[in-house]
């Protein structure tokens, strides 16, 4: 039964995994599958959208409004149609004919990535998860920290208006009522 499952797995080919380190703008999953797929049968594609930060600061400035990727894992069925795209595709110009092709000028920059699988992606896009959680978190904490800090401040701040205000109230009463001097009488001397 193991040999079985040992052949199975001999046959079958071993998948390869390339990075794009920069997707051309606005290009999506299948533009990507259209251009890559010629050289080879494609399972999985994974983009990282761009931070949300870049993405309203564009629109304010009266960007486009369609989304961009920052980089982006290409999961090949064949371990060499990935080193043979990452070897012929890195650092070429994504080309073209120049009429209505608005990529042409763009330069691909792919790695094949030797020993990485796709649950490597996965676990990986986990982790970045958790400690993009963990950071909101941690800034929450640290504002509502702040923020009761800064209350406990303007409590004091009440309080020594407070005692300087009955301060100032027992200053003017006092200077309203008569002050009453009283004669001493003169020391006895004695002897």
């Amino acid at each position: 039964m193991q040999t079985l499952i040992i052949n199975m797995s001999s046959t079958s080919p071993v998948r390869g995994v390339i990075y794009l380190s920069r997707i051309p703008p606005y290009m999506g999953k299948s533009k990507l599958r259209k251009l890559f797929a010629n050289y080879g049968e494609i399972d999985r594609i994974y983009l990282t959208p761009e931070p949300v930060a870049n993405y309203e600061k564009r629109l304010k400035a009266g960007g486009n409004k369609r989304r961009c990727y920052v980089e982006g894992w290409i999961e090949y069925l064949n371990k060499k149609d990935a080193k043979m795209v990452a070897l012929k595709f890195n650092n070429a110009t994504t080309g073209g004919k120049k009429r209505h092709n608005f990529y042409r000028d763009d330069v691909w920059n792919i790695r094949y990535l030797p020993k990485f699988t796709w649950e490597h992606l996965e676990h990986k896009i986990e982790l970045d998860k958790q400690l993009a959680e963990q950071q909101v978190r941690s800034e929450v904490t640290l504002a509502r920290k702040a923020n009761k800090f800064f209350m406990q401040q303007l409590d004091k701040a009440r309080e020594i208006e407070g005692i300087k205000k009955k301060k100032k109230q027992k200053k003017e009463e006092s200077e309203e009522k008569p002050i009453r001097f009283f004669k001493q009488k003169d020391p006895i001397e004695g002897n």
